[in-house]
């Protein structure tokens, strides 16, 4: 019984290693400007208030009840590697900020283009271009709503928000910009086939 207590000390002591590290993985985080979810830095404190326990538990059976109590180690292992994860994600919001403002500039340019481009049209492509404008305004306003999460120090929604209402929203405006190709290209042929049989109609004449 006293090897198994042994046993189980030094995996404390391993433990005990193991916070250590996640803490200089979030003096690193810091500073860095990355904000650190309030949970991560609650279980830290709740597992070396476990730790310190288990040091001095008298039998592997108070081991045992401290490992598996109130706050269970696999429940606060958990929440420290969840949370590290999506802090250590965040060190990218700014890059992928900067390049939703990238490509949401390339569309706004490439929908203007269109705009322009459809005044000369023969065909109606209002529906096309309104669903191209809507989807455009989704990710104006993801981008946004990214930003000021980020800003509240919501880390969660402000991922969210750049995957769910600005990446992914980019699938939906490639297709609005693809149809409106095709009308276009469409058109173009027609007008190419109307001169085509107007030269061929001049020579017959």
């Amino acid at each position: 019984q006293q090897r198994m207590l042994r046993d189980m000390q030094r995996g404390s002591k391993q433990m005990e290693r193991q916070v250590a590290m996640i803490e200089k993985r979030i003096i690193n985080l810091k500073n860095k400007g990355t904000v650190v979810p309030a949970e991560v830095q609650s279980a830290i404190d709740q597992m070396k208030t476990l730790i310190e326990k288990m040091k001095s538990a008298p039998t592997p059976e108070d081991m045992e009840a401290l490992m598996m109590g109130d706050h269970d180690f696999g429940d606060l292992m958990e929440t420290m590697n969840e949370g590290m994860q999506k802090a250590e994600m965040s060190t990218q919001f700014p890059r992928m900020l900067k390049e939703a403002s990238r490509m949401l500039k390339q569309q706004q340019t490439a929908l203007v283009r269109a705009q322009t481009r459809a005044k000369s049209m023969k065909i109606n492509v209002d529906s096309i271009l309104a669903g191209w404008q809507k989807s455009v305004d989704v990710i104006s306003q993801g981008i946004i709503d990214a930003q000021q999460a980020w800003k509240n120090n919501n880390v969660d929604d402000a991922m969210d928000a750049l995957k769910d209402k600005v990446f992914d929203a980019f699938h939906e405006i490639g297709d609005w910009q693809q149809t409106f190709s095709t009308v276009s290209n469409s058109q173009q042929m027609l007008k190419q086939a109307d001169r085509e049989m107007a030269k061929i109609e001049k020579q017959i004449a």
